[in-house]
């Protein structure tokens, strides 16, 4: 209660020292201005006080920028607004630099570091929201400029509450000045942050030509038309394929033996992709990326092949924050078949593997491992494909706006009497665009696991369409500590499945929603929630931009992409809902024709063309009595007609053909077959294809299957029973481990009826003509 005064006689003065705004605005403007607008923008600015939950900062900021203005536009307010916030972040940096020099404790030493450095990206953050607003004044708003605004913003709200968290274990003298010194700075990036969002907020409008009826916005293109196509190539080219700028290799057969001698050496502020191939092995290093190492993407040879590891932790004096084996700041950050590492283990507390404050980074098939905080999301739009991810306490965490999609989340055994959960997201204003969506995903829990818990107030988690194990404890979520946050937080689920995913037993907190509706449910995808459209297909990097509802029945339909084969992935149909039918039907692309995602699908007499993996994914899906038709593709290039990626033994999913016909276009016919075309080859170590009672022309390569790698050979599945036609000879096929030439017997699990999609229990009510066993 003691204080309360001080703070009530500065409200007092501040109301009798000020201009009240009817005075800021008449200065600000003639009399000859629009009294309209006038009226307009003092409400306005009377709104963003009246909104935001520190007014006297709110009045004490704004005041002499809008009575310095000369123009009346809402931007020029917002813009003023932002200057003086950024005058106010770079004082702030020079007074907490001072503080280093009053501690002798190096814990203290290492947390001054690190909130010099996070106010440093708290200036660069404001710094490119004010170049997001010259475009917005210069040109009409789009949700494209909003995304990027309230991402930015958002970050630069949340990098003090970073700097003070460094402070754990020390004796909390000096915390307490730079928290003092740090309140006013922070207070003036919220009220920026409620004013824009307040005042600039634009509803996503649907597409003109689009229908809006609710079945056919469950299927979307892939890769929209009018999207950048720079740097697609380089997550799904082979290795040997690509343009590598820097080798790293332990054994000296790169220009680099370490990571970060590479690191140092790639141009600042690189426009264009750079391109670090790190070879096998365990490099036993921290790497850090700052910001001015912008575009920057690493490859390895492989998941568990090229490790990065070490072990920094709390207990041996550093700020989580710092443990980091792996950090990067950077824009544009891409990594693919990498291993991040922290082998500190439970007993040492928090011991981040990957941290991440690079906006618009993608992280394909790469594995995060470590324990507690295991993966620190710190900051900015953030995607996960594929990955695989370690821990057991908070072991994803951070306020990063993150979506995670087809990744595996493995949870460890704990210290005793610790109870694992998976996240503990970190947003603490309302008007940040924060959060994280885990979709398409699986949760394999070996222990009693928690799918989250609340860090910050307004703590947002959302799983969707994943696969839940049994040891996820019914109630779902844990609480912090009390009723925190309980009220303000949003924890949501849709489409789960698997023993975990009951909602029956869940919590019955008012911030936590079971979500049945899928319009609700987009807002966490992809495309809308990290604003991923706008820039993941120029990544490369595969995507799922929409959630697919069950039960889609297409009929008499052409679905098409017109992006040509020289485009890379390219996308005419992705589905993901169960028991999805399509009938007559024609798919019309080059690569990535036929995204086949999910759950269970029946394609019966359509055509299905393409080039380069044209039909993939992960579906349980059945094509009877369809025409399959392989495109002259771009020049270098075979046709693969299918890419299957079963990624463990245990999934009941796979691709059956029956009574197909497998053909060429006259295009790729009259080049005489100078193009290889092969039946499929396998995406993951369990692909699963099967062709049966099919006709295959001669178009297919004697060998009939591709290997994507040297991977794989021994696991996959690969079977064709009783076809037809000159392409259907066997006898010089290839020979690994994994195909097999079947009988009646094995090849009846493949059927339409049986367990693969077990359509005679669904087909029926769809209307659409099936064939259930053998022909």
């Amino acid at each position: 209660m003691t204080m309360a005064l001080p703070n009530c006689i500065l409200l007092i003065l501040l109301v009798l020292l000020l201009p009240s705004f009817d005075q800021v605005l008449s200065t600000t403007y003639s009399h000859s201005d629009d009294d309209e607008q006038n009226e307009t923008i003092k409400d306005m600015i009377n709104q963003v006080c009246a909104d935001t939950v520190n007014s006297e900062s709110c009045y004490s900021n704004f005041q002499s920028e809008c009575a310095n203005l000369s123009s009346k536009s809402p931007i020029s307010i917002l813009n003023a607004a932002l200057k003086a916030t950024m005058t106010e972040a770079q004082r702030v940096i020079t007074l907490v630099t001072k503080f280093s020099a009053l501690s002798i404790n190096p814990r203290e030493q290492i947390a001054i570091e690190d909130c010099v450095e996070l106010l440093d990206y708290s200036v660069e953050e404001l710094g490119w929201s004010m170049q997001e607003m010259e475009k917005i004044r210069n040109s009409s708003i789009v949700t494209h400029h909003e995304g990027n605004l309230k991402a930015w913003l958002s970050a630069a709200l949340s990098n003090q509450d970073t700097c003070l968290e460094g402070f754990e274990g020390t004796s909390g003298h000096i915390e307490r000045y730079i928290r003092g010194s740090l309140k006013q700075v922070t207070q003036l990036i919220s009220n920026v942050l409620a004013m824009y969002n307040t005042m600039h907020s634009v509803p996503a409008k649907p597409h003109r030509n689009r229908t809006t009826t609710s079945t056919w916005n469950k299927l979307e293109p892939e890769f929209p038309t009018w999207v950048l196509d720079r740097d697609r190539e380089f997550v799904a080219a082979r290795l040997e394929n690509m343009n590598v700028d820097a080798i790293v290799a332990l054994d000296g057969s790169g220009q680099f033996q370490s990571i970060m001698e590479a690191v140092n050496q790639a141009p600042n502020y690189s426009e264009r992709r750079y391109v670090i191939y790190v070879k096998k092995g365990v490099y036993r290093e921290n790497v850090e990326l700052k910001k001015k190492k912008t575009n920057i993407m690493l490859v390895g040879d492989g998941m568990g092949i090229t490790v990065i590891s070490a072990n920094r932790n709390f207990l041996q004096g550093w700020t989580t924050f710092r443990t980091a084996t792996f950090a990067v700041s950077g824009k544009g950050f891409i990594a693919r078949d990498l291993t991040f590492r922290n082998t500190a283990g439970p007993q040492n507390r928090q011991a981040v593997a990957l941290r991440v404050d690079s906006d618009q980074s993608a992280f394909f098939h790469c594995s995060i491992e470590g324990y507690q905080d295991t993966l620190y999301a710190h900051s900015l739009r953030q995607f996960y494909r594929e990955c695989s991810i370690y821990g057991t306490i908070d072991f994803i965490f951070g306020n990063g706006a993150a979506v995670i999609q087809g990744c595996k989340i493995f949870t460890r055994q704990p210290l005793p009497y610790q109870k694992v959960t998976i996240t503990a997201q970190g947003r603490k204003d309302p008007n940040q665009s924060t959060g994280f969506s885990i979709q398409s995903s699986y949760i394999y829990a070996s222990q009693p696991t928690y799918l989250g818990r609340p860090w910050k107030q307004y703590s947002r988690t959302v799983y969707m369409q994943t696969y839940m194990s049994s040891q996820v404890q019914p109630r779902g979520w844990l609480e912090w500590f009390g009723d925190f946050a309980l009220n303000t937080l949003y924890y949501g689920e849709y489409m789960n499945y698997g023993p975990g995913a009951s909602l029956s037993g869940r919590v019955k907190w008012p911030g936590y929603h079971a979500i049945h509706d899928a319009v609700i449910a987009n807002f966490f995808t992809v495309g809308r929630f990290i604003d991923g459209r706008a820039w993941l297909p120029s990544t490369g990097v595969k995507f799922q931009a929409v959630v697919d509802g069950d039960g889609f029945v297409g009929k008499g339909i052409t679905f098409r992409n017109t992006a040509g084969p020289s485009k890379g992935q390219a996308v005419a149909v992705r589905t993901a809902g169960d028991l999805t039918t399509f009938y007559k039907c024609s798919f019309e692309a080059y690569q990535d024709t036929l995204y086949t995602h999910s759950q269970r699908q029946f394609f019966r007499e359509c055509d299905v063309y393409g080039t380069v993996d044209f039909i993939f994914g992960n579906a349980a899906v059945v094509f009877q009595n369809c025409n399959i038709y392989a495109r002259q593709p771009n020049q270098g290039q075979g046709n693969m007609v299918t890419a299957q990626s079963k990624s463990d033994i245990n999934q009941n999913t796979g691709t059956s053909f029956q009574n197909c016909n497998i053909l060429a276009t006259p295009d790729l016919d009259s080049s005489s077959f100078t193009v290889k075309t092969f039946l499929g080859r396998p995406w993951r170590a369990y692909a699963t294809v099967v062709y049966m009672q099919s006709f295959i022309d001669r178009l297919i390569d004697p060998a009939g299957w591709d290997p994507w790698t040297s991977e794989h050979l021994n696991t996959l599945y690969y079977a064709e029973f009783n076809n037809r036609g000159p392409g259907s000879n066997t006898s010089n096929r290839v020979t690994w481990p994994g195909f097999h030439v079947i009988d009646a017997t094995d090849a009846a699990r493949f059927t339409v009826s049986n367990l693969l999609i077990q359509g005679h229990n669904w087909l029926d009510a769809t209307k659409v003509p099936y064939h259930g066993g053998l022909l």
